[in-house]
């Protein structure tokens, strides 16, 4: 593995010349310098919410009302990458325009109101 520094980018040119360890002249499909195991997945930002009363409706009679919410702020988690790499073979430029997009996410905001009573 290349050292953290040179993973992410070339360093800077010397003035006046080339940047001769990342010059390449070969036509050959490449995919970058970007060290192994360098990226990660999304993150979630999952949020849940529950919110409960609880009311006597007689001596004998009482009942809770009970408010749940699920990803209760509807933050867009995705779980799925593109990760299918597909090349020309004349001119060994990579076709697929989806290569590194989403594919799917977790499920949306979720909410459920339940009633309970208790006699």
């Amino acid at each position: 593995n290349a050292p953290l520094a040179q993973r992410f980018s070339p360093p800077p040119q010397p003035a006046g010349q080339g940047n001769l360890p990342w010059s390449s002249t070969s036509t050959a499909p490449q995919l970058g310098n970007l060290g192994r195991n360098t990226q990660t997945g999304f993150g979630t930002a999952n949020f849940d919410l529950s919110f409960y009363r609880e009311l006597k409706l007689t001596e004998r009679v009482k009942s809770t009302l009970r408010f749940e919410g699920y990803n209760a702020l509807n933050h867009t988690q995705f779980s799925g990458l593109d990760t299918t790499l597909k090349f020309d073979n004349t001119s060994g430029s990579n076709y697929n325009t989806l290569f590194s997009q989403p594919t799917s996410a977790r499920p949306a905001r979720v909410i459920q109101i339940a009633l309970r009573v208790q006699f």
